[in-house]
């Protein structure tokens, strides 16, 4: 069986920190204060004592996986979702789960307008014209559309939609939203319905978690609304 990731574990005087993938070199410098064990190789004094389970990425942990651990109290996601955890058997366990919390949202909503631009303004496809060579033998690449004056509609004005409205109005973008209630602190028109603002916009951006409840929110009535021309 393998050693512990660092070399310790049951008996060393350190916590004991279970992770359920490799972790990346910065952790060695935690190594004086926890003992960092996979929960592949743990051994079975090591697996008594874990308190702590580490998940980096969306590594799945199941009910079978916790149920290996009989002293564990925290599963600590370093992603936001955490539809990877099995909720429930950590629940009837009384194991609390914590996830990254705003760690992403910043960079989530960077990368949903960098989408937007990059659909709007053709980035990819110019990209690509350009190293064919095409613009010598086609001539210039076709104009694209502006992102300034788009009508932006955001389906989940929570913090990333909150963020992502910021950035998109910004460029000049008139902002609307959809959300579960409306925000009585935010500057944007709401709308009751996403289908009634995807019919008042040329850009729809999704800023909601996928469940059941939001599973086929964007279907065939809310993209006929949305038009040929819009993007989403």
């Amino acid at each position: 069986m393998a050693p512990p990731l660092n070399g310790a574990g049951a008996g060393s005087g350190k916590r004991i920190v279970l992770v359920a993938r490799p972790l990346i070199p910065e952790f060695d410098a935690l190594a004086g204060r926890f003992s960092f064990a996979s929960v592949d190789d743990a051994d079975a004094a090591t697996a008594a004592e874990a308190r702590v389970l580490l998940v980096p990425g969306l590594t799945p942990v199941r009910a079978d996986l916790v149920d290996r651990f009989p002293a564990l109290e925290l599963v600590a996601a370093t992603s936001v979702g955490v539809d990877h955890i099995d909720l429930g058997a950590c629940r009837r366990r009384g194991i609390a789960v914590t996830n990254a919390g705003e760690a992403f949202s910043a960079d989530s909503a960077d990368y949903a307008v960098g989408l937007v631009v990059a659909v709007l303004r053709r980035v990819v496809a110019a990209d690509a014209y350009l190293r064919r060579g095409s613009w010598a033998t086609q001539g210039d690449y076709p104009l694209a559309t502006k992102v300034s004056g788009k009508r932006v509609g955001i389906v989940g004005l929570g913090r990333i939609g909150s963020l992502v409205a910021r950035r998109l109005a910004a460029f000049g973008c008139g902002i609307a939203y959809y959300s579960r209630s409306q925000k009585p602190s935010a500057p944007y028109k709401f709308f009751p319905g996403v289908r009634d603002l995807a019919a008042d916009s040329d850009v729809l951006v999704l800023c909601c978690a996928l469940t059941e409840e939001t599973r086929h929110m964007v279907n065939r009535e809310v993209m006929e609304a949305l038009g040929r021309t819009a993007c989403w």
